[in-house]
């Protein structure tokens, strides 16, 4: 989904929840962000045991950061979004922020890690099942932190 703002030089959040079936090697998920074409795009990708955030510019892949990670319980108490969804524990919440040049990724309100000065050029935001996965999307919000609204 493109976002129909100015990603540049505002700050924001985006949540975009969804619920996984299945986390292997060969069966994982992640979101797409900063997304221009195929061969340029961002990537944070779940594995088994570690969250990456992967860079594709020209074609080239290039493993930015890697953290280790557990899914916390779908805890409504940590998400604040205004997303219709259930408390299913297989439902997961991944929350895109950039404040003050600062692009701070989160997991079921859980904080995972953070890049400092990344410049998003493209309002670009989506979904990807790796493997013989399944994912059930629920939806995409997002905020610009100033204006203090969301929309759907």
């Amino acid at each position: 989904m493109e976002l129909p703002v100015s990603l540049n030089d505002e700050d924001f959040i985006v949540n975009l929840l969804m619920s996984k079936s299945d986390i292997k090697e060969d069966k994982s998920f992640g979101i797409i962000f900063n997304y221009k074409n195929e061969r340029n795009y961002a990537f944070l990708k779940f594995g088994e045991k570690q969250v990456s955030i992967i860079e594709c510019e020209k074609g080239e892949i290039a493993v930015n950061k890697r953290v280790i990670y557990k899914i916390n319980s779908f805890n409504d108490d940590l998400i604040h979004s205004d997303l219709e969804y259930s408390s299913d524990k297989n439902n997961i919440v991944v929350t895109i922020e950039r404040k003050n040049g600062k692009l701070e990724f989160s997991l079921n309100g859980i904080y995972l890690c953070s890049l400092k000065n990344y410049k998003i050029e493209y309002p670009t935001f989506g979904f990807v099942a790796i493997g013989k996965n399944k994912l059930d999307i629920y939806g995409l919000e997002f905020a610009k932190e100033d204006a203090k609204e969301t929309e759907e």
